[in-house]
């Protein structure tokens, strides 16, 4: 096992970069200090089962930031195949809603 030192900080801020194989998310305190950072990879699920682990992960991962998190870039549609543009849109709103139940302001850029 590996021991961690983490800095706590007053706030933090959230960027998230959605994908249905490898949804990529990193944590960064006050003046932009890294945090920590992972990857949710939902291997072969598919639909809302695919969406269900996305979700629990990121609020597993983020469950002791709550209160403290003031803000989510979510990364917005960078794809080239009209297939995967649904679900992309089901993972990106899925990212959205759940800022808005944790009061996190969010934008797409």
């Amino acid at each position: 096992m590996i021991a961690v030192m983490e800095r706590r900080y007053n706030v933090y801020f959230l960027g998230i970069d959605p994908s249905a194989t490898s949804t990529g998310f990193a944590l960064l305190g006050e003046n932009s200090q890294y945090v920590f950072a992972g990857k949710i990879l939902p291997k072969k699920l598919r639909g809302g089962e695919r969406l269900a682990f996305i979700r629990d992960h990121i609020e597993h991962f983020l469950s002791p930031y709550h209160g403290r998190l003031k803000f989510a870039v979510i990364e917005a549609p960078a794809y080239e195949k009209p297939m995967k543009a649904d679900l992309l849109g089901q993972i990106r709103g899925l990212f959205l809603l759940l800022c808005h139940d944790l009061s996190i302001p969010a934008i797409l850029v």
